[in-house]
């Protein structure tokens, strides 16, 4: 009853009430996004002159915050970065991260091409006469590899944090597993595991020589069949998986 009583309510919330929360987070993702670009691009102008920006350059870089903004989120959202849930990001949106950041860097870099014609209709944001030039390559170079870093590394570190708060609200009840077997079968069962909330992966048994005292995923290959007895109540595990 109380399961029907939740989706009645549900179902009685209005259609902006049901999206509000997650166009706020969708809106929240893009403001940050577009921040991280804006200190990406000011890190590449600082990097590339080791940190005493002059005034003509830091102008050149006022300019050039709306192109760059602009182009990134676009094509971020060409891309399918903002349909991700961070927190669960996987090798595909990082793949879909570079391939935007890439393009984006050589749409740029034409942009940059154009802008010097360009120049004189923004110069009201200009408080001196000197010809701004075009942006360095090295500028371009830099901020691809900081907006990388930054946007990438934001959803990484999201996607780990909410995997350990996971893992101690759900601590009391993980069985601890032993898997049978390091091969491709053992290290597809443990990676899998990493992300249940039943199962915490503790070891490998492997009667390969090569493979004792390694590590896969972070957990080692404690030993053989044979010392199945011994490594159970040495890791305290409650299953063993045979992969």
């Amino acid at each position: 009853m109380q399961f029907e009583d939740k989706i009645s309510t549900v179902k009685n919330e209005s259609p902006k009430t049901q999206k509000f929360g997650p166009t706020w987070k969708l809106l929240g993702t893009v403001a940050l996004d577009a921040l991280l670009v804006t200190l990406a691009l000011y890190g590449a102008f600082a990097l590339r002159f080791n940190f005493d920006i002059r005034k003509l350059y830091f102008h050149q870089f006022l300019v050039a915050i709306p192109f760059f903004v602009l182009v990134r989120i676009v094509l971020f959202w060409r891309f399918n970065v903002y349909r991700t849930i961070p927190r669960y990001a996987s090798t595909t949106d990082v793949v879909n991260i570079f391939t935007a950041t890439t393009l984006g860097t050589l749409i740029l870099t034409a942009i940059n091409g154009m802008m010097v014609p360009l120049i004189p209709a923004v110069s009201w944001l200009y408080a001196h006469e000197e010809r701004v030039q075009r942006i360095s390559l090295a500028i371009l170079i830099i901020e691809w590899a900081l907006t990388m870093i930054f946007v990438g590394g934001v959803r990484v570190v999201q996607r780990i944090l909410h995997s350990g708060i996971l893992r101690r609200r759900q601590s009391d009840n993980l069985r601890r597993v032993l898997i049978v077997g390091a091969g491709d079968a053992g290290e597809a069962v443990a990676r899998q595991m990493r992300t249940s909330p039943n199962y915490l992966p503790v070891a490998f048994v492997d009667d390969d020589p090569t493979k004792l005292n390694r590590l896969i995923h972070g957990l080692p290959v404690a030993g053989t069949i044979e010392q199945l007895p011994e490594l159970i109540e040495r890791f305290d595990i409650d299953e063993v998986l045979v992969a």
